[in-house]
């Protein structure tokens, strides 16, 4: 049982859309809360709460922090006597947190009103999180979308229209997305037309202007950071081979640039030698380079300081949405239809027990910035 009450909380900040639910599609999924809270409390032996939070969508790097700074600062009101905050981020989510802990905000001027929101985050975890951008950003696909014009443009989206088509009709996950769509047109339709007057992150995600940001803001070095860096398996093996759609997503994400980046070249080799992998084969992936992602952002460019030996919690070999729980779960003994089915297909094998692992290793993360907590409180998590 629980013992006392902490004065923790976890919050969960989610990716590029921004969003926390639509309709029956739970960004995090309800299983991620209930995983993580689980696995804190097994470990701590007390209560620690966990949020879910939402941001804007498509909103650049700079309105997300505002935004997400006012929340916090809700979430330090509700919650009386609580001392600490741990941020949790997946995708965008993670750069959100990474940023929360460096010397200067986005936008112009000091801290200011928020210094004593920024004084209780305790630690931040990165999920599958583009610390340095990713270069699906800067695909021809994209670029179309940013209205700048171009055969190979045009050839890509067409391409993945097709095969997006395809997946519409045939992955239940997705279509939980478009029936809440339905069910919830008025906002539906205001987040479409927030989606297509805004498209700043998009240009922010770019490696280059990545690059840019991080000559600006520098990490203070208070809050502990923790990455886990997701690479998918591309295993035709796999009891789910890759999908079309998803190897279009992972071949416009696929830069062989990154070879020339020092930073993503040191990145490639601390991921090689990493020692904790989460499988669910058991094995890491035969090849691990410049190409490698989960199909949203490239491995090399999730890693912020590949020097700090500290940082790395973990490679999991996963697509994109996999780590949010949205990974095929077989039937049981008295189902016939599958309980769940991923919304991508990336032949990675991601399964409950990497799921469980992942979020074991994310608590263990989070208790080690706990400084009232006893290490007889905590119990070991298996080594990946």
């Amino acid at each position: 049982m629980p013992g006392r009450p902490s004065s923790d909380a976890v919050v969960l900040l989610p990716g590029f859309l921004g969003i926390d639910r639509v309709g029956r599609f739970f960004y995090f999924s309800e299983r991620v809360a209930a995983a993580l809270r689980a696995a804190l409390e097994a470990r701590s032996g007390r209560t620690i709460v966990v949020v879910p939070c939402s941001n804007r969508p498509i909103g650049s790097l700079q309105a997300r922090q505002a935004f997400l700074l006012e929340q916090l600062a809700r979430i330090c009101q509700r919650e009386r006597g609580l001392e600490r905050i741990h941020l949790v981020g997946h995708s965008t989510g993670g750069l959100d947190a990474q940023l929360l802990t460096c010397d200067r905000p986005l936008g112009e001027g000091s801290w200011g009103p928020f210094s004593w929101v920024r004084s209780r985050i305790a630690s931040a975890v990165a999920i599958a999180a583009p610390q340095h951008g990713t270069y699906l950003a800067r695909s021809t696909a994209v670029r179309l979308l940013q209205g700048r014009l171009s055969l190979s443009g045009a050839a890509s989206v067409t391409m993945l229209s097709v095969d997006l088509i395809h997946m519409l009709w045939t992955q239940p996950a997705v279509r939980d997305i478009l029936d809440g769509a339905r069910t919830q047109l008025p906002e539906t339709i205001a987040f479409l037309a927030e989606m297509l007057r805004h498209r700043e992150l998009l240009r922010d995600l770019d490696p280059d202007s990545m690059a840019a940001l991080r000559q600006r803001v520098k990490p203070e070095g208070r809050v502990p950071l923790t990455s886990f860096v997701t690479v998918a398996g591309l295993s035709e093996a796999a009891p789910r081979a890759p999908d079309r759609f998803f190897r279009d997503l992972h071949e416009l994400t696929a830069s062989e640039t990154l070879d020339g980046r020092d930073a993503a070249a040191a990145a490639v080799e601390r991921l090689r030698r990493a020692r904790h992998w989460i499988s669910g084969t058991g094995r890491a992936p035969g090849l691990l380079g410049a190409r490698s992602s989960d199909g949203v952002v490239n491995s090399a460019l999730q890693l912020f300081d590949p020097g700090d030996p500290r940082e790395l919690g973990g490679v999991v070999v996963a697509d994109h949405a996999d780590v949010i729980g949205y990974y095929d779960r077989p039937a049981g003994p008295l189902e016939r239809r599958p309980l769940q089915e991923g919304m991508f297909h990336s032949g990675s094998g991601f399964n409950d027990r990497c799921f469980f692992e992942l979020y074991g290793r994310v608590a263990q993360a989070i208790c080690r910035s706990i400084p009232d907590l006893d290490d007889s409180d905590a119990t070991p998590v298996a080594a990946g």
